[in-house]
């Protein structure tokens, strides 16, 4: 184009000329530099509106290079580059106003005149005054941070600043940054793959980091932040949201809280989280995020089943808006994701996706799927395929042809097998502009029928690629940096597959034991031999892989360690002790499993317990008092560690108080609860707070503690006749308080005949205090409750019982049960209470019913079959009422009705139907897949032949519960033959272990010791339905020998 020809183009105002360039490419714009003075400048305002600025090589920290001398040539060039931009900055103020986005690539190791660099950087920013965003990213291994005066200058001279990007170190000036009138906020931690360090690095700035969200209190519209975040994220700030992306979260609390509170939210990013967690997250919530367009999910490497992704996929479909989906789950198959293959497929109004897969052998029912599920209306795709084997028979290119929009495609596969090649691609999608394929990046050219690939982007621009150089924003969003950080994750899935000859993807229930026994070993210091197939099943390797303590160290550190929490999770409490004293990587690992729950005792159970003074020796009257003295001074010693070390505290997520002490002791108890108040303030992410028995009493204060400082409080527990002076109500998070049976409860109750309706009214009535909400409006405790327990005693009911079941919209689990006794009437009600409950619950899965040992009227029967009958969700059932042979059959029919049960208790009377007969003719109507089972078998008789067909009838029993009120001829060995998966029995009021030996499974002797069986929790039993199905049984207190 020459000079000349081109005169004609005065007569159009410059602001078309600016939307003309805004449609070609940025090679076009570039050559529009040397056209003319008008073209120059036009160009020059689209082209230097984003500039990186380089402080050494990215290259060589990111290991691209492995020489010291192309470190130097690369530091040098980039290092020359950057300074003469900045210098043009500070002496061109025409040039400066270009300027709305800056990028900071800090990785020098060492900068030669550091002063004279940062000097003219925050010179130069100063004359950024159209400046719109800023970033900063930097690395461990250089770690160059933004200095106080760099940060001054962007708040004090660019006004238009909306948007920054900082490392969270730069919240150390909180002053500085509180002042930047941004809107979008992005917080980094550096080193997110090394366990422990980025909690060290937020636990240095959390009340900067929460101080500054209050500062945008109303302004916030979007923020990216680390997991960390989420716990001390205000709910006003969630809720202005519309934008969010966190990084490794790993907590179901935390995902749920994102569905409950952000309501205005259109685009959300969660990258490396669990699969489960968010199936149990969208489950709680199916409706939540109506407004959504955009989402982008990224799964930790964890295989599971369809059903899991289920939920998920019905989440999708209900989202009518969603423009841009990016799916990566690269521990799933394509067929094993067809549930959101046909969400995806559903969604019209659908323009970006991505998808992330991992198969062995891609076959061609894999590319079938994938073909149909892609909507023909899109108009950019990303597809990732990881891959061993390719079906060489798949026209993968039709893929792409059969898409007439598509602009922008991305294909990342194998280089030793590449199912598409780049110009292919090109050619086949008619309307492309822009394809990329692995590392390469290419503008598509069209002349005619010729296509051509334009010089491929240079690594600087893909590493740090903007939505400018894809000419739209969906595309940036759709290729953007955090699957940049997967794909750096997949090269340690190689090197760690490399190592154990067993792909991390595939690791099941069945091989993380092997594994973990494998690295246990290794790490303490054994040598090993393993042939291992992918399936963890003896192999045929020609090569056994041999481990030595030399080798351990670099392979488990390439293991990422959210995988090894996971595998200490599903160890014994006992097992996951000792990985603490391995090495420093399982220390880490574990502390969170062993410390999630402690029990503190203030005194000893077993001093309380023993029999009179009189009757005990000295010997053992001194035992006593040591094992008092003792577990006293471990508490306060906790406690103290909880008060000092905010890291340790946040461990913590269950917390038992053993109040034990003599009754006259009540200095101790001063200063045991004085300490406790001390610690509670750290305990930020405590979910459960349990107190037992009453020696010290909780205090208001403590409640008010709790209130204050424990926003993740979720169950709340205390003694009966304590709760009426207790300030429950600011328990503003909880979803269950129930009260807990001391020995002076049962005194009162049993022997003073207190009447436990006082405190138990009173505790309804705190539940249903109006309270005011976070929307302004009113709410109570009620509206949260998701674990409901109604006690019943002699005369005593709750008032107004079908209005409290009327009004518990998040119900999970109701129990109603009597403390002792209960009189006809009352037990008349609380059957008849059974219909006010909502039908309509969606969350409602768990009921258990009174009273012990009582039998049921007629009328009352008809009532418990009918409800039972209309509620098929139901996962767990129990009633304790004493069923006889005449009139069981309606009740196991309405069992059968409930195909999703799992838990199970029962109270048979055997007078008149002998005990195996009983058994008999419950297992023809219960489901196979029944997990949990209790039997109470009043007048029965057992023998070896009596549960021969509970194990072959209901092969997944994974826990039992019996108690024959009888006789039997039976050892817990005897009982449990013939079980399968067996993991846990309580056999005549002992729980035992089980462990496999061989092909048989054996209990663990001796059984749990009478202390833990008193203060069970749900970490005891290893499941929480276990607890909950086990919670209103009562054990005799059997004491150890010589007490």
């Amino acid at each position: 184009m020459e000079l000349g020809t081109i005169r004609w183009t005065d007569r159009l105002p410059p602001e078309v000329w600016q939307i003309v360039l805004g449609f070609v490419t940025f090679g076009t714009t570039r050559q529009c530099l040397a056209v003319s003075r008008l073209f120059h400048d036009l160009a020059a305002r689209r082209l230097f509106s984003w500039l990186l600025i380089q402080f050494g090589s990215w290259e060589v920290v990111r290991h691209r290079f492995a020489s010291a001398s192309a470190e130097g040539d690369t530091s040098s060039l980039s290092g020359c580059k950057s300074y003469d931009v900045l210098i043009r900055v500070i002496n061109d103020p025409v040039f400066a106003s270009y300027v709305k986005h800056v990028g900071i690539a800090a990785y020098a190791k060492e900068i030669t005149n550091s002063e004279m660099w940062t000097g003219k950087l925050t010179q130069a920013v100063g004359a950024m005054h159209n400046l719109r965003s800023f970033g900063w990213y930097t690395s461990s291994h250089t770690f160059m941070l933004p200095s106080n005066e760099l940060l001054e200058t962007l708040t004090s001279t660019c006004g238009r600043l909306r948007e920054y990007s900082l490392p969270i170190q730069s919240l150390d000036a909180l002053h500085v940054t509180k002042r930047m009138q941004v809107t979008n906020i992005s917080l980094d931690i550096d080193i997110p793959y090394v366990f422990g360090s980025g909690r060290e690095q937020y636990d240095a700035h959390r009340k900067s980091f929460v101080s500054l969200l209050e500062t945008y209190r109303g302004s916030l519209a979007e923020l990216s932040m680390p997991n960390l975040g989420m716990r001390d994220c205000p709910t006003y700030s969630l809720q202005d949201l519309t934008h969010l992306a966190i990084t490794y979260i790993d907590e179901h609390d935390d995902i749920a809280v994102v569905f409950r509170y952000c309501t205005r939210l259109e685009s959300l990013d969660l990258n490396y989280i669990p699969v489960l967690a968010l199936s149990a997250a969208v489950t709680e919530s199916p409706s939540a995020l109506p407004h959504l367009t955009h989402l982008k999910l990224c799964f930790s490497s964890s295989p599971i089943g369809r059903g899991a992704s289920q939920p998920i996929a019905d989440f999708i479909r209900s989202k009518k808006k969603l423009r841009c989906l990016d799916y990566a789950d690269e521990a799933m198959s394509i067929m094993a994701q067809s549930p959101v293959m046909s969400a995806i497929k559903s969604l019209a109004t659908l323009e970006v996706l991505g998808l992330n897969f991992w198969k062995e052998f891609l076959e061609a029912e894999e590319f079938t799927l994938l073909r149909h599920t892609i909507p023909s209306t899109i108009t950019a795709l990303r597809l990732c395929l990881d891959y061993e084997v390719l079906d060489e028979d798949c026209q993968w290119i039709d893929m792409w042809a059969g898409l007439p929009g598509l602009v922008f495609a991305y294909v990342d596969d194998c280089e030793h097998g590449p199912i598409v090649k780049t110009i292919d691609l090109a050619t086949a999608a008619k309307s492309l502009e822009l394809v990329g394929h692995r590392s390469k990046f290419h503008e598509i050219y069209r002349t005619d029928d010729r296509v051509t690939l334009s010089e491929p982007w240079s690594p600087t621009q893909v590493e740090f690629r903007i939505a400018a150089d894809f000419g739209c924003d969906d595309w940036e969003w759709s290729d953007g940096k955090p699957y940049k950080e997967v794909l750096c994750a997949d090269d340690r899935w190689a090197i760690c597959e490399a190592a154990y000859d067993t792909p991390p993807s595939s690791l099941s229930r069945d091989t993380i034991p092997e594994l973990l026994q494998r690295t246990i070993e290794i790490g303490l210091g054994r040598r090993v031999t393993y042939r291992t197939t992918s399936c963890g099943n003896p192999a045929t390797h020609p090569k056994p892989y041999i481990m030595t303590t030399q080798t351990i160290p670099r392979h488990l550190s390439r293991l990422p360690p959210e995988l090894w929490v996971k595998i200490v999770e599903g160890l014994p409490r006992g097992a996951a002790r000792s990985c603490l004293f391995v090495n420093k990587l399982f220390h880490d690992v574990a502390l969170p499993t062993v410390f999630a729950r402690i029990a503190l005792s203030f005194g000893a159970f077993e001093a309380q317990q023993a029999p009179t003074e009189k009757s005990l020796d000295e010997p053992a009257l001194a035992r006593l008092r040591t094992l008092e003295e003792s577990r006293s001074r471990r508490a306060l010693e906790i406690l103290a560690r909880i008060a000092q070390d905010q890291t340790f505290a946040e461990l913590v997520r269950t917390l038992q108080i053993q109040a034990c002490n003599a009754e006259e002791d009540e200095l101790s108890g001063a200063e045991q609860n004085e300490r406790l108040l001390a610690a509670i303030p750290n305990l930020k992410n405590l979910r459960v707070f349990q107190w037992h028995w009453s020696h010290p009493p909780p205090t208001e204060t403590i409640v008010q503690s709790l209130a204050d400082s424990c926003p993740r409080l979720k169950r709340f527990e205390a003694p009966l006749f304590l709760l009426e002076h207790l300030p429950v109500h600011l328990l503003r998070s909880v979803e269950c308080i129930r009260a807990t049976i001391s020995e002076d409860d049962g005194v009162s109750l049993t022997f003073r005949n207190e009447d436990p309706g006082v405190p138990l009214e009173s505790l309804l009535e705190k539940m249903q205090r109006p309270l005011p909400s976070p929307n302004g409006g009113e709410a109570c405790l009620l509206d949260n409750i998701t674990d409901l327990e109604l006690l019943f005693q002699n005369e005593y009911a709750p008032r107004d019982l079908r209005g409290i079941l009327s009004k518990v919209p998040h119900l999970n689990s109701l129990t109603m049960v009597p403390l002792q006794d209960v009189e006809d009437e009352q037990q008349e009600e609380m059957y008849g209470a059974l219909q006010a409950l909502p039908p309509n619950l969606p969350s409602f899965d768990s009921f258990a019913i009174g009273p012990v040992e009582e039998i049921m009227t007629p009328t009352q029967f008809d009532a418990l079959c009918s409800f039972l009958r209309g509620r098929p969700q139901l996962r767990a059932f129990v009633t304790k009422c004493s069923l006889i042979d005449a009139d069981v059959e309606p009740l196991f029919e309405a069992l059968g009705t409930l195909q999703n049960l799992q838990l199970l208790g029962l109270y048979f009377e055997c007078t008149g139907l002998p005990t195996k007969e009983w058994l008999d003719h419950l297992l023809v109507h219960v489901p196979a897949s029944l997990t949990a089972l209790a039997l109470d078998l009043d007048h029965g008789f057992a023998n070896k032949d009596t549960f021969t067909e509970l194990w072959s009838r209901l092969p997944a029993l994974e826990f039992v519960y019996v108690n024959v009120h009888g006789a039997t001829v039976l050892t817990p060995n005897q009982f449990i033959r013939g079980a399968r998966n067996l993991r846990l029995v309580c056999f005549q009021d002992r729980f035992y272990d089980v462990e496999r030996h061989g092909d048989e499974l054996r209990v663990v002797m001796p059984p749990w010791p009478s202390r833990k069986v008193r203060f069970r929790t749900a970490e005891d039993f290893g499941c929480a339905d276990w607890e909950w199905l086990m919670r209103h049984y009562s054990f005799f207190d059997y004491m150890p020998a010589n007490y």
